[in-house]
C-alpha cells in the first residue's frame, strides 16, 4: 500500500513539473540552464521581482497575464545575454481575487534562438497579489 501511494505521489509530482515546461525549477544561480524562478515576494502587494537565468544569448519574451481578465503586461521583449536576470513587476491595481487559494497572475518566460528564431524554452510560474 505504501509503495502504491509513493508511486502515485511521484507520478503526480512529475506531471505537475512537466506541465510548467522543461526549465521550471532549477537551483538559483544556475546559469547553465534556462530557468524561471519563483517571484519574490510571493504573495506580493504592489511589486515583486521575477528572476530568470539564460544558458546563452537569446531573444526573450517575459510577460505576466492577469488570470481573471486576461490582460497581459510585457516585462521583457528583446535580445538578452547569458546569465542571471531580474525584472520588477509593478501591479497597477490590486485585483482582490477573494480566494486564499486563487492566484492572480501567470508569469511566462519564452526564450528563442538568435539564429533561426526557434523556441528554446518556455516556462511559467504562478504569482499571487495580496
Amino acid at each position: 500500500m505504501k509503495i502504491k501511494k509513493l508511486t502515485l505521489i511521484i507520478v503526480f509530482s512529475l506531471t505537475i513539473a512537466l506541465s510548467f515546461g522543461k526549465c521550471f525549477s532549477q537551483p538559483l544561480g544556475n546559469d547553465k540552464e534556462y530557468s524561471l524562478y519563483q517571484n519574490n515576494p510571493n504573495p506580493f502587494n504592489e511589486t515583486t521581482t521575477v528572476k530568470f537565468s539564460l544558458k546563452e544569448d537569446c531573444y526573450v519574451k517575459l510577460y505576466v497575464t492577469e488570470e481573471q481578465t486576461g490582460n497581459t503586461f510585457m516585462l521583457a521583449d528583446g535580445e538578452m545575454t547569458a546569465g542571471p536576470h531580474g525584472v520588477i513587476f509593478k501591479a497597477s491595481v490590486k485585483t482582490g481575487s477573494g480566494s486564499e487559494n486563487q492566484y492572480d497572475y501567470i508569469c511566462t518566460l519564452e526564450s528563442y534562438s538568435l539564429v533561426g528564431g526557434a523556441l528554446i524554452c518556455s516556462s511559467r510560474i504562478k504569482m499571487k497579489q495580496q
